[in-house]
């Protein structure tokens, strides 16, 4: 049992590089494939083309911003339509936090485009403030989608904000949607689903059926308490952002964004780019990638880059010269005696005997 968790170690860790390096792979390749297949002529005309039309772009987005033109999807004034409320931090502290924020619930318009006072959101904010001797904050933007920032900030505040904790003021949020955010798009129905095929109670070749299923079901439920799904998107989380800003007195932002973050750092850096200081990207997602079309490829890739990187290094190729056929020989023996691991709920302390294939 020891071996097989020890091994099982290797697995997890490949598998957390591979989701790591989702579509950011395939969308570099593209942007360089169009140089390889050119001469060195053709190269520099295609470039000083490209620095025209870049060039004409530019004159024709500072046109319309001379006509008053707001870039698609911003709003004049989001604070306008939004309000906030100094209250009690609502999240849970397994760990207490070294540094205290204030915590802040920021009421936006559930549609932007259509804002009414009876269909709102409530987003979950909390402010570590710095020494004051730095007026623009650093306001992060998590990950996923989905990433629950505030629940996590006792397991994360010493990587991500007391490094950075000095004389700028540090924000955080749960984005619409998520977390501890109002309303929520949790979906109970797939964590019971995820826990119970965690435990191999999911008969075999039925977990993609079942997953359809409760996707379906959450949807369904969702939808039918008044949630419109179509609302909850990086565009609108922009507006939220820009209100956030104005409404805690913040002439500009520094970004930092990791995963999804960065597609949304991306589009609100289109849209409300004189509301920013500065923009950190970490582990880029681009707006034109899909992620689910590339999911999976870009995971083989992700392998396939980790597995030759190691044969061309003679440290790695010298400590495991047979990763490749290790890690597919442990693939074959998980699925031949599945390892069984307790694994505990790093929130709630819950536990869960998870079996893995």
């Amino acid at each position: 049992m020891k071996s097989a968790v020890a091994t099982l170690g290797v697995i997890l860790a490949l598998a957390l590089l591979a989701s790591a390096c989702v579509s950011g792979g395939d969308d570099n390749e593209q942007v360089g494939s169009g140089e390889s297949e050119v001469g060195e002529s053709e190269a520099e005309e295609s470039e000083a083309g490209s620095e025209a039309g870049e060039s004409e772009a530019g004159q024709a987005e500072a046109a319309d911003s001379a006509a008053g033109e707001l870039p698609i999807g911003a709003v004049a004034d989001p604070a306008a339509l939004s309000a906030i409320e100094q209250v009690a931090c609502s999240f849970d502290e397994p760990i207490p936090l070294a540094v205290r924020p204030t915590c802040h619930e920021v009421s936006v318009p559930q549609n932007w485009a259509e804002p009414s006072d009876a269909d709102q959101v409530i987003l979950q904010v909390a402010v570590f403030d710095g020494d004051g001797s730095s007026a623009e904050p650093i306001i992060y933007f998590d990950g996923g989608p989905g990433g629950h920032t505030l629940d996590a900030l006792t397991f994360t505040f010493g990587s991500l904000v007391e490094p950075l904790l000095s004389g700028r003021d540090f924000i955080l949020f749960d984005q619409r949607g998520v977390g501890l955010s109002e309303p929520s798009l949790a979906c109970p129905e797939l964590t019971e689903l995820s826990r119970a095929d965690l435990a191999g109670e999911v008969a075999e070749g039925t977990v993609d059926e079942a997953t359809a299923d409760a996707l379906t079901g959450c949807r369904e439920r969702l939808t039918g308490s008044g949630v419109d799904l179509s609302n909850f998107n990086s565009v609108a989380s922009a507006n939220d952002i820009d209100a956030i800003r104005s409404l805690l007195g913040y002439e500009q932002l520094n970004v930092v964004g990791v995963s999804y973050g960065t597609r949304l750092a991306q589009t609100y850096m289109r849209m409300y780019p004189d509301s920013l200081r500065s923009v950190t990207l970490d582990s880029v997602f681009p707006t034109s990638a899909d992620l689910w079309s590339n999911f999976d490829p870009s995971a083989v890739r992700a392998y396939e880059q980790l597995f030759e990187g190691c044969e061309s290094s003679p440290a790695c190729a010298g400590t495991y010269p047979n990763l490749r056929d290790d890690f597919f020989t442990l693939l074959d023996q998980l699925d031949e005696t599945p390892a069984e691991v307790e694994l505990q709920h790093l929130i709630d302390g819950s536990t869960l005997t998870a079996v893995y294939d």
